[in-house]
């Protein structure tokens, strides 16, 4: 067999041994009581769109980013509230119903993108949140946030997805989470009516483990 024989069989065999393999995931059960937290953290953000309060929509929508990890309940020590307004550099207009985030402070993370509201309609368009490496269990974080959703009085509609990375206690947290909120209805102290449905992929790994890929969804009635 002559060298230019061998080498294109060598090719292919180094370009097959280079394919990363894929965790397979795992279908779990999702924990109800977060999705009915979330759902609650949306009623938050209505409330707070009504007082023409962007950065409380925000820190709303934060947290039910924050807490995505937590919709699959061997995760949940992965869920950590990032967004507290502990010091806040961002700052919204009021009158034009919009916050437009520059890199801005809320607490240590550092907030982009924008969040909309006004007739009935909530929006964030490139919503992100970084959080630098840091003393104790949180080493750093980054999450995007994407939502579309209608309000009235009383009641709420539309989703929410996020996406993004955490490092916990050494652990690494990957997850992208979806929440549905369907006719959701409820008063000032209570969620009274509608669904949501709630689906969330989490991998995790770290240096003492393999990774891991849990997957779960589920339909949750209110209240």
């Amino acid at each position: 067999m002559t060298f230019k024989s061998v080498l294109p069989f060598a090719l292919v065999l180094t370009a097959a041994c280079s394919v990363t393999q894929e965790t397979t995931p795992v279908e779990v059960q999702l924990d109800p009581a977060v999705a009915k937290s979330h759902a609650s953290a949306l009623t938050t953000a209505v409330a707070s769109a009504e007082a023409d309060d962007g950065l409380a929509i925000t820190e709303a929508l934060g947290s039910v980013s924050d807490t995505s990890v937590a919709l699959v309940p061997k995760t949940k020590s992965g869920a950590r509230r990032r967004l507290v307004r502990s010091t806040v550099t961002c700052a919204c207009d009021a009158a034009a119903r919009r916050c437009d985030f520059d890199g801005c402070r809320i607490g240590s993370a550092t907030v982009a993108g924008s969040v909309a509201w006004g007739d009935g309609v909530i929006s964030c368009t490139g919503l992100s949140v970084d959080v630098p490496s840091q003393a104790g269990a949180v080493s750093e974080a980054h999450a995007t946030i994407e939502c579309a959703l209608t309000y009235g009085e009383g009641s709420v509609a539309g989703d929410v997805r996020s996406t993004g990375r955490a490092v916990v206690d050494g652990v690494t947290y990957t997850w992208d989470a979806t929440l549905v909120a369907r006719d959701v209805t409820f008063t000032s102290s209570a969620l009274t009516g509608g669904s949501v449905e709630a689906k969330a992929s989490v991998t995790t790994s770290s240096a003492t483990r393999s990774e891991e890929r849990l997957e779960a969804s589920a339909s949750v009635s209110l209240p």
